[in-house]
């Protein structure tokens, strides 16, 4: 179904938004689908939907000017055709409780459901300087980090980078 502004949305309950200077990553536990969300006002609305009878309310509350509107409907188009944000039945008046399972920003080193910690990073402000600049700059925290305990596996699965199958011989034994 095509996204309808007149609808109610949410961030999807697998879906952890990690702040950047630009705005914030945005990653999908479910789809393995990571997306930038290249104006923190974006970021602040899809945080906001919940609270809202439709997409457009939420829009409308936002403080984002009536001239920019258009565009920020088609990056929330964007956003639920990739399954990052998902439609619901009715508004929330009150902030969203972590679900099992749902992934969330902390400041620690706890996540829920087994989903991995994402820390919650100060935005740097960005006035005056472009995306690409900011890229260029890195972002504040690494998107993946893979520890590799042995090559020895022969598992050879599919979402495994790893050119695994014989151990190498400066491995560090299990003794």
């Amino acid at each position: 179904m095509p996204f309808d502004p007149d609808l109610a949305y949410r961030v999807d309950p697998l879906v952890a938004l990690r702040p950047e200077p630009f705005g914030a990553l945005a990653y999908h536990y479910g789809n393995r689908r990571l997306t930038l969300m290249r104006a923190p006002e974006l970021v602040e609305l899809v945080e906001q939907l919940h609270r809202y009878p439709s997409a457009r309310a939420a829009l409308a509350d936002s403080g984002i000017a009536p001239r920019r509107h258009a565009a920020f409907e088609k990056a929330l188009a964007g956003l639920e055709r990739s399954a990052f944000i998902t439609s619901h039945a009715a508004p929330d008046p009150e902030p969203e409780a972590a679900a099992p399972g749902r992934p969330v920003l902390t400041d620690g080193a706890e996540g829920t459901g087994g989903a991995p910690a994402v820390g919650s990073l100060p935005a740097a402000p960005t006035r005056g300087t472009g995306l690409t600049d900011q890229l260029k700059a890195g972002l504040v925290a690494p998107i993946c980090l893979t520890w590799e305990w042995t090559y020895a596996c022969n598992l050879q699965c599919v979402h495994c980078l790893s050119s695994s199958g014989t151990r190498d011989p400066d491995e560090l034994t299990t003794d």
